[in-house]
């Protein structure tokens, strides 16, 4: 039996997307701190599109984590 591929890449998503649930910070808020808009935030989160480095460290910094607690 052959284990199914790991995407951290999805790990990842789903630790911010729970840390978006748990947090404070809005989905409007977390858009806004990325400077795109509510609909291109969720097409990122849904792994439609793909967040950058960059954009993922913005995220810890408005979540107030480090980044290595929301990157699998």
């Amino acid at each position: 039996m052959s284990a199914a591929p790991v995407s951290y890449y999805d790990m990842t998503l789903d630790r911010i997307r729970e840390r978006l649930h748990a947090s404070d910070v809005s989905p409007a808020y977390a858009a806004v701190a990325l400077r795109i808009t509510r609909a291109e935030l969720e097409d990122k989160l849904s792994g439609a599109v793909v967040l950058t480095v960059r954009e993922i460290h913005t995220l810890a910094e408005t979540f107030g984590c480090p980044m290595s607690e929301i990157v699998a």
